[in-house]
């Protein structure tokens, strides 16, 4: 029950709502977008039950709800640092502004 409403469908909501307004992946095929969306979906929700997953384990551990919340956020943060998420993929000339 928990899973399918606050893991599932927030994510679906999410991707239905921005996905066409991002413009991630446009084609004359609506077969070829669909499925791309649908990916992007699966991807959403898997991320979202992965850190649910890891927030309710860091719950379990630690003596007290405040101590969670730290130790959760923390935990959250390194790993969207040190995870490579915020990498950017081009090289410093592909952009089309001043080289440095």
């Amino acid at each position: 029950f928990d899973i399918f409403i606050l893991r599932v469908l927030p994510p679906v909501f999410f991707t239905v709502i921005t996905y066409p307004l991002v413009g991630f992946h446009t084609s004359a095929n609506p077969g070829v977008t669909l499925g791309c969306a649908l990916w992007f979906t699966a991807v959403m929700v898997l991320t979202n039950i992965a850190a649910s997953s890891l927030c309710m384990a860091i719950g379990i551990v630690t003596p007290s709800n405040a101590v969670a919340n730290v130790c959760g956020l923390l935990v959250l943060l390194v790993s969207v640092l040190c995870g490579g998420f915020l990498l950017n993929k081009q090289e410093p000339g592909d952009h089309g502004g001043v080289n440095p």
